[in-house]
């Protein structure tokens, strides 16, 4: 796993205007950190495993600047195990508690767009650590448009996924700042997140 004391901000992509990413980055930081958001300088995408978080997440991060973080990733390039032998061979307990370190290591870092898995919201740990320096956005799908993945063991038929949702929803809503619907497109999607955050912050100046 990268070093706790290797922000976000320092793992970005290589680009040919390296200045420019550098002012893009901090204009959003500097978006992000008001009277109300106090010190965050992290997006945290929360919601059902298949809502979009991986790919809106990207999009985010290609139009901050901001490095993507992916949990899950995390946890199988630290572990080594892919997750689905990791539910199967060791238990879904395990996992959380592999979940539940990674996040702990990666709340740490700044200047990130962070997607995590579908059941860190379980652990009310995680979300305190998110939020030390992110803001908790919850991409909401409707459930009868996330499709079954054999990939993902929880969410690997439509009774599962219906399941999940009853139970995670109010979990997901509580932890959010916001919540934000999945447009037609991820590119519509995030350039809305971009502005709800914006406007989140300026929402208590104007109040």
């Amino acid at each position: 796993m990268h070093s706790i004391r290797d922000g976000c901000a320092g793992k970005l992509q290589k680009v040919k205007n390296t200045k420019h990413k550098q002012l893009l980055i901090k204009e959003n930081l500097d978006l992000m950190n008001n009277e109300k958001t106090g010190n965050k300088e992290n997006i945290v995408l929360i919601g059902m495993s298949g809502s979009g978080k991986t790919s809106v997440g990207q999009a985010l991060s290609g139009m901050t600047g901001l490095a993507f973080v992916d949990t899950d990733s995390e946890i199988e390039k630290s572990s080594g195990i892919r997750i689905p032998e990791i539910f199967r061979t060791r238990g879904e307990a395990h996992f959380r508690d592999l979940e539940e370190q990674t996040i702990h290591e990666i709340s740490k870092r700044t200047g990130c767009v962070i997607s995590t898995g579908g059941g860190a919201v379980l652990r009310e740990a995680n979300i305190r650590e998110l939020r030390k320096h992110g803001i908790i956005v919850f991409l909401k799908r409707e459930v009868e448009t996330i499709l079954p993945d054999v990939n993902r063991p929880l969410a690997d038929t439509v009774e599962k996924i219906e399941r999940l949702y009853r139970e995670r929803l109010p979990l997901y809503e509580k932890a959010a700042d916001l919540v934000l619907s999945v447009k037609e497109t991820v590119q519509e999607t995030a350039e809305e997140l971009l502005q709800r955050i914006r406007e989140y912050g300026l929402s208590e100046e104007n109040e």
